[in-house]
């Protein structure tokens, strides 16, 4: 493999931070080989355009979908136990009896699901779910006001019906604009996945994010990785922008709730999907890197590296 100029990376990353040329308000950045060793690093830009204070690697970000990895390598963690099954659906229904009683939501009429459901489908995106924000007809059906989705912290907003028939799911991202690759990537995406983490938390009887640091994160040695940031981590979270009509970037509130604060945090509802923090060297640590590198490669290329999950995982 070619040798990467960190220089060159530096200088993209401190072009795409520029304002002025209309770059973004901040970026961490850090880029890893099938190894799992680390290429390249830069940060450039602010926290917030009205603080000022620079980003930095030990930056804090909300994933959101990033977390879907952590969640996947804990449900297959259960698999390995023999606590979870991915093809048992009458092991669905018993843990998540919401999802074996909800209705197909087609053209405003209610049906019965034809096939049922199973954690494979869920961790496949092919439950027949979705988000809220994807879904038009059912957003208008709950209200479109502010904090009616999933990023509020509320278990029961991924409580919906069916948007396909179970195992039928992926068949609408067909008539996207094929040139949009982040309209196609994120219709792919349904909320399965923190039904996953649910399962999780049914069947171990712990919240997921204690669930993650007792058996992912604290054995991979990530300090900077949490559904629910702790005082010390919130001063490092990065705020979130938008633009205005005329391009101009403005500091919004947080997407996620708990972004914003800290209230409530006890009750807040830990998002499989989507609700984790982290920074950019936590998410790219060398053995959770592995286990994604696994995951599309087949094989470690490091087989010293600390193994969280099996390769029949």
């Amino acid at each position: 493999m070619a040798s990467i100029d960190s220089a060159k990376i530096i200088a993209l990353v401190e072009k795409a931070t520029n304002q002025n040329e209309g770059g973004a308000a901040g970026i961490a950045f850090q880029a890893v080989d099938k190894t799992g060793k680390v290429l390249a690093s830069a940060a450039s830009g602010v926290k917030s355009i009205e603080t000022s204070d620079p980003v930095g690697l030990d930056t804090l970000f909300w994933i959101a979908s990033c977390s879907k990895l952590t969640t996947s390598i804990a449900l297959m963690q259960l698999v390995e136990r023999g606590e979870a099954d991915l093809d048992d659906a009458d092991l669905v229904a018993r843990v998540l009896p919401e999802l074996a009683a909800a209705k197909v939501l087609e053209n405003g009429v209610e049906r019965e699901q034809k096939g049922r459901i199973t954690l494979r489908m869920l961790l496949t995106h092919t439950a027949g779910l979705s988000y809220t924000f994807l879904w038009e007809e059912y957003w208008k059906s709950i209200g479109t006001e502010e904090g009616r989705d999933e990023f509020q912290g509320k278990a029961d907003a991924f409580i919906q019906p069916l948007k396909y028939q179970p195992g039928k799911g992926r068949e609408y991202a067909v008539s996207l604009n094929p040139t949009c690759w982040i309209r196609r990537v994120l219709m792919l995406a349904q909320i399965g996945i923190d039904w996953c983490g649910i399962f999780i938390e049914r069947t171990t009887g712990l919240k997921l994010g204690k669930y993650f640091e007792k058996n992912i994160f604290e054995p991979l040695g990530l300090t900077s990785t949490a559904f629910v940031p702790t005082e010390e981590m919130r001063g490092r979270l990065a705020s979130m922008h938008t633009r205005d009509e005329t391009g101009k970037l403005q500091l919004r509130k947080h997407l996620n709730r708990i972004g914003e604060s800290a209230e409530g945090a006890e009750d807040y509802f830990h998002s499989g999907g989507g609700g984790l923090f982290s920074t950019a060297p936590d998410y790219c640590s060398e053995p959770l890197t592995h286990v994604l590198l696994f995951l599309m490669l087949g094989k470690y290329e490091n087989a010293d590296s600390s193994q969280k999950s099996s390769p029949r995982s």
